[in-house]
């Protein structure tokens, strides 16, 4: 498979490079659902072993253009975010994707929010001194079709505490063993870009299922097309979280900015 390379000119790693630099960490106390480049032969072989999968550009964010594709005893059936399942072939599903560098997963077995796909996001950021914090978490609940981004799918965004009992029947306590799990799994993955300073916004997509296991997504790291968003937690009932991340974004910015202008003086008094 190689070590993962990151984009020098996105300052960022596509789906597969991410996936690439995730496997074999130790991530905590969540599975990391198996993974590997769109052809096929994979999708075949990952159509028999797991039933249901899913197909996602490598190189877009935002739930874009992912599909779900599923086994169903003789016939397969494909889910787009734009229309309802139809009887599709491999081949199909492969001209849909012509051109377009392509992954195929593991269908994680998600619990849901009322029937709706639900995810959780961690956003961990850099400190004015380069450590890694844990910012916060939420639970986003997609609209409709087969995402949870909430811009695509219309959907809506919830405190953990809300929304955990909603998806299994838990208790105060166990709620909160849940969301120190949440800080394990984000102080781990994010330890993985130490060596990268470009990158100081980390956001993580989890799921969990019915026995309560933790499963990764996706890692969305900030580069030159963006980053993970601070405005779905301004979405919360309570803006804290928000305001602290913002307050922190910006004094690193200001840091960032100060060096620069500290080593410019330092150039032009020599």
């Amino acid at each position: 498979m190689g070590k993962a390379r990151i984009d020098e000119e996105r300052s960022g790693f596509d789906k597969w490079e991410m996936y690439k630099l995730l496997r074999g960490e130790n991530l905590g106390p969540c599975r990391l659902p198996n993974t590997a480049r769109l052809s096929a032969s994979n999708l075949r072989t990952f159509l028999n072993r797991y039933h249901r999968v899913y197909v996602k550009p490598t190189g877009t964010w935002g739930g874009s253009n992912i599909s779900v594709m599923e086994q169903r005893g003789k016939s397969m059936v494909w889910v787009t975010q734009e229309r309802s399942s139809i009887k599709a072939t491999v081949a199909q599903v492969l001209k849909h994707y012509s051109g377009v560098p392509a992954i195929v997963q593991e269908a994680i077995p998600a619990v849901s929010y009322s029937g709706y796909p639900c995810d959780i996001r961690v956003h961990m950021q850099r400190d004015i001194d380069g450590n890694w914090v844990y910012a916060g978490e939420l639970v986003r609940v997609g609209g409709q079709g087969i995402v949870s981004n909430v811009g695509i799918s219309h959907g809506q965004v919830l405190p953990f505490e809300a929304a955990v009992p909603r998806l299994l029947s838990v208790s105060t306590y166990e709620i909160g063993v849940l969301k120190q799990k949440l800080v394990e799994i984000g102080t781990r993955i994010s330890s993985l870009f130490d060596d990268y300073s470009q990158i100081d916004e980390v956001g993580i997509d989890l799921a969990m299922d019915a026995k309560r296991q933790f499963w990764l997504i996706e890692v969305n790291t900030n580069d030159a097309l963006g980053g993970p968003s601070h405005e779905l937690f301004r979405q919360l009932p309570d803006q804290t979280m928000y305001n602290q991340m913002q307050k922190r974004a910006s004094s690193r910015t200001m840091d960032v900015l100060q060096f620069f202008f500290d080593a410019l003086s330092s150039e032009q008094t020599e």
